[in-house]
């Protein structure tokens, strides 16, 4: 319980400073369409659309998607990579 709070500090403390992260490398979102953790699919949503990133959002797969979905998840990735490498 004590690392549960004081992740969701940390996070309500960047939320709050509303301090823009720029990645050094290309993106790939993806998300678990049942993701029920905090407002993940909210903030991925619209960060993809502010940010114009791509978003996948992954069947049936909760927060931790590549362990839902593994297939899914490790096929985008190499779909990701694979464009970024031809």
């Amino acid at each position: 319980c004590l690392l549960a709070d004081h992740g969701f500090r940390l996070l309500a403390q960047a939320v709050e400073a509303d301090r823009r992260y720029e990645p050094g490398c290309p993106v790939l979102l993806l998300c678990g369409e049942k993701d029920g953790a905090g407002s993940c699919r909210r903030y991925d949503k619209a960060w993809a659309k502010a940010e114009g990133l791509p978003l996948v959002w992954v069947p049936e797969a909760g927060h931790n998607a590549n362990t839902d979905a593994p297939d899914f998840v490790n096929s985008h990735i190499e779909g990701f990579a694979r464009k970024l490498f031809l």
